[in-house]
């Protein structure tokens, strides 16, 4: 069933009817980082945007040049977004 280009989240939602997190997001009380590639087609830059607004308090880190792996395409930005949020601290 499953299609490259078509984001996880529509396979879920046809798989699983009515599958929704929305309403829910509000609960998450833990620190939040969405770190998301502005290029991925699994994971498109909406849907980690709901994740953000819904979560209060929640970081949202937009990879620029990356699809699904900004841990490898955008490394050194991606360990330093990592950094300062576990850390609080910038690289100057």
């Amino acid at each position: 069933d499953y299609k490259k280009g078509i984001p996880i989240r529509m396979i879920w939602t046809k798989n699983i009817r009515g599958l929704t997190y929305a309403n829910r997001l509000k609960l998450v009380q833990s620190p939040t980082m969405v770190l998301v590639g502005r290029h991925d087609p699994e994971g498109p830059l909406p849907c980690s945007e709901e994740l953000f607004e819904g979560i209060s308090h929640a970081r949202l880190v937009i990879f620029e040049r990356s699809g699904h792996y900004p841990f490898v395409e955008e490394n050194s930005r991606f360990t330093e977004a990592l950094d300062v949020f576990l850390h609080g601290e910038e690289k100057t």
